[in-house]
C-alpha cells in the first residue's frame, strides 16, 4: 500500500476536538438507527 504524506497531527489539540466531535454525532446516529430498529420491532405484529 502506497504511503500518503500527510500534514495532520494525530496528537494535536484540533484533532483530539475534531475527534470527539465526530464520535458524539456518531453516536447520535447509532441512537437514531437504533430507535428506527424498536419502532420497526413495534410495528412488526401489524404486518
Amino acid at each position: 500500500m502506497p504511503f500518503f504524506d500527510t500534514r495532520i497531527d494525530p496528537q494535536s489539540e484540533a484533532f483530539a476536538s475534531n475527534r470527539a466531535h465526530t464520535l458524539r454525532m456518531l453516536a447520535e446516529v447509532r441512537a437514531l438507527e437504533q430507535r428506527t430498529r424498536d419502532r420497526s420491532a413495534q410495528s412488526r405484529p401489524l404486518f
